[in-house]
């Protein structure tokens, strides 16, 4: 071979040195690819007399080339390859092995056959080798460099169309720190949060490549119907137990487990009840009757133990470890979900938290920032916060010590806030949004006080109103909050009053307010699916689980209103918010679009609809920059709304607006070609004058200033 061609083959296989595997050194240092192949064929080498009919020769040689298609694609851990990696890794190996000399490339081809087959003495040794050189590294590097390969649980919270829905859907923060939790007791869990449509193939790699004996749901009344078509599967293909928790694990019966092979159900709180489990499952500690919680078939007898006690200490609870994610890169998130606490102290009919009436308990402001900080130690994009609780604004000193850790941090937050907590404290808005509260969802739920009785909802309608209103006043970018359709004594009166709250909710609240409408969902447990009849509601139950499952349809009626009224009544209800919207976005000024442009994380997107609706708007809004904010002599203000018509000599119609005089001459000039000082000139008109005129214009939206 000449010179020049072995340097460049060397060049190549150089790149081995610097290429990282996913195992450490003992002396803490990852390992590089080179450094494994050439620990390989040392094994080789000391190996020779225990295999006297092999040819160790051949053998040394596969343990040197077997690694070389990773200087073309890095080293991708076998836990985490997939076939198209392995494809991608073949094909441009071959593509480098073609272009060697001969007989080089013939014969690095025959052993990259042969080790592939893996049919010949030599291949299999090589491959023996390959695998304990990994298991030797592993022993010999220190404990804390490990990697959970293996793990008995794999937690699943699975939905519907999240890749084309919900792309960036949240964790299940309960199942994450369930894996936490088992994991200081030497158990090792992972938790898949994703779509529905992937599950059989997450379950099938994991069971097969990574040892998983038990497999977890997290299952609500939307998804209930989904997971036990899935348990059967599981049971027909892998010797795996499986295991229910969360929400609607409380509704199910010994039914679900004879008609979906299901092994447990475990009812609320899960960390106790898991560890106890898996306790017996994995080491044969205890009995099944020592598990808290635990629902479970027996010789076809139906055993229901006692409840778990709630833990009382939050902060002895580890944080979820996001590295426990199958699927998400919390290094890449912009923002994450947290949760503070446990358990409402209210009791909403139609709340499965209300029907559980939970102690409530609260995490340490510290340990909640210790979770965020430790986030942040491994994301530094992090921008924001979302907090999970339903009864986060409850507590004020708390609260209030949660807005001083935040604004040292820098981050934006959202949160879900209880009305009266909000109306009888009203010092605490402008506080949390000092400190970075961007949006705020709040149970308003009907505007009849007659409905809201019905519910057991400790808020008036007017509550909800003067919230919104002081939300709006300290500069908050959005209120979102929900209407439901078809409730509690409900009637055509009580809807008509929901309707003018929600008008004046829009009026009170214009740019930052999202309403949205539901039909009331009668989840297991909760007290209107126990005991409709006590809030004026007839169910129809056998229409009641594909309702559910799909969050589609109607299953109740009222004493007022049939089924098919309430959904005409929702038709009709959603018509007039649209042209609510419309109206009030007429009305909307600059500082009302600038502050729900800068929400768009909070997903203000009735406003936006509403704005298409008048070009105006709708320009100004897509030209909208921090820039523009500011008024200069030198800037060029540029009119939006370019559909105009002349009403008189002097008067101008631009959008909803009439122009006279001087304000419609100077509106007509903004052209974007001269700046404020040069049209004050052409006009004859003091620059004073002319800034008061654009200011005024600016903050109705018809126009803009820019730098050019």
């Amino acid at each position: 071979m000449e010179a020049r061609k072995l340097i460049e083959i060397l060049k190549t296989a150089e790149r081995l040195k610097d290429t990282a595997r996913h195992c450490y050194t003992s002396k803490g240092r990852r390992e590089s690819v080179a450094e494994h192949s050439w620990m390989m064929t040392l094994v080789a080498f000391f190996m020779r007399d225990e295999f006297p009919d092999a040819d160790m020769d051949k053998v040394a040689a596969m343990c040197v080339i077997h690694d070389l298609g990773e200087a073309f694609t890095g080293d991708i851990p076998a836990f985490e390859k997939t076939e198209a990696d392995e494809e991608r890794e073949e094909r441009l190996l071959m593509e480098w092995v073609s272009s060697l000399p001969d007989p080089y490339a013939e014969k690095m081809k025959s052993l990259y056959e042969e080790m592939a087959d893996r049919s010949t003495l030599e291949a299999k040794i090589y491959k023996a080798i390959d695998s304990l050189e990994a298991v030797l590294q592993h022993n010999l590097s220190d404990l804390s460099t490990w990697l959970p390969m293996e793990y008995e649980l794999l937690m699943m919270n699975l939905m519907r169309g999240v890749t084309e829905k919900m792309p960036h859907v949240e964790e299940c923060l309960g199942q994450h720190i369930i894996a936490a939790y088992l994991q200081q007791h030497h158990f090792r869990a992972r938790v898949y949060s994703g779509d529905s449509s992937a599950a059989k193939q997450v379950i099938d790699f994991e069971v097969k490549h990574h040892g998983v004996t038990v497999v977890g749901f997290y299952v609500g009344s939307d998804n209930v119907v989904m997971i036990g078509n899935l348990i059967r599967w599981i049971k027909k293909q892998y010797p795996v137990k499986v295991v229910v928790g969360g929400p609607e694990a409380a509704a199910l019966e010994k039914a679900f487990l004879q008609r979906t092979g299901c092994d447990y159900i475990i009812v609320g709180e899960g960390e106790l009840p898991m560890l106890q489990l898996l306790s017996y499952l994995e080491d044969g500690i205890g009995t099944l009757a020592d598990v808290p919680s635990l629902r479970y078939l027996e010789k076809d007898t139906y055993h229901t133990n006692p409840l778990a006690p709630l833990i009382m200490d939050l902060d002895s609870l580890p944080y979820p470890k996001r590295e426990n994610s199958l699927q998400m890169d919390y290094r890449m998130r912009r923002s994450i979900g947290i949760l503070t606490g446990r358990g409402c102290p209210f009791h909403c009919a139609f709340c499965y938290e209300g029907a559980a009436s939970k102690n409530v308990r609260f995490r340490s402001v510290e340990h909640v920032m210790e979770e965020i900080d430790y986030v942040r130690s491994f994301n530094h994009g992090l921008q924001h916060v979302n907090i999970f609780d339903d009864t986060f604004t409850l507590n004020r000193e708390r609260l209030l010590r949660f807005c001083r850790e935040m604004r040292k941090r820098g981050l934006t937050w959202t949160c879900e806030g209880h009305v009266s907590c909000l109306y009888q404290d009203p010092e605490l808005i402008p506080m949390m949004i000092e400190s970075g509260l961007i949006a705020i969802q709040l149970g308003i739920e009907s505007g009849s006080q007659r409905v809201l009785d019905a519910y057991h909802k400790t808020i008036t309608p007017e509550m909800s109103l003067e919230v919104v209103r002081q939300c709006k006043e300290a500069g908050i970018m959005s209120v979102e909050g929900n209407y439901i359709i078809g409730g509690a004594r409900e009637s055509w009166e009580t809807l008509q009053e929901s309707l003018s709250h929600a008008k004046k909710l829009l009026e009170v609240g214009r740019g930052i307010m999202e309403l949205n409408t539901i039909y009331l969902a009668p989840y297991h447990g909760t007290p209107i699916a126990k005991a409709p009849e006590q809030y004026g509601l007839k169910l129809c139950r056998e229409r009641m689980d594909h309702a559910l499952a799909s969050m589609q349809g109607v299953v109740l009626e009222t004493e007022a209103l049939s089924t098919d009224d309430i959904m005409q009544a929702k038709t009709w209800f959603d018509q007039e918010l649209k042209q609510a919207y419309f109206q009030e976005a007429k009305q909307c000024k600059k500082t009302d679009i600038y502050r729900a442009k800068r929400g768009t994380d909070a997903n203000n997107w009735h406003w936006r609809y509403a704005w298409n609706e008048f070009p105006h708007l709708a320009d100004f809004v897509k030209h909208l920059t921090e820039t523009e904010q500011t008024f200069s002599e030198e800037k060029y203000p540029i009119r939006v709304g370019i559909d105009f018509h002349q009403t008189t000599e002097q008067d101008i119609q631009a959008a909803d607006r009439t122009l006279s005089g001087n304000t419609a001459r100077a509106w007509l000039y903004a052209d974007g070609r001269r700046t404020v000082s040069e049209i004050a000139a052409e006009l004859a008109i003091p620059a004073a004058e002319l800034e008061v005129i654009y200011r005024h214009l600016n903050e109705d939206c018809l126009l803009y200033f820019s730098e050019f």
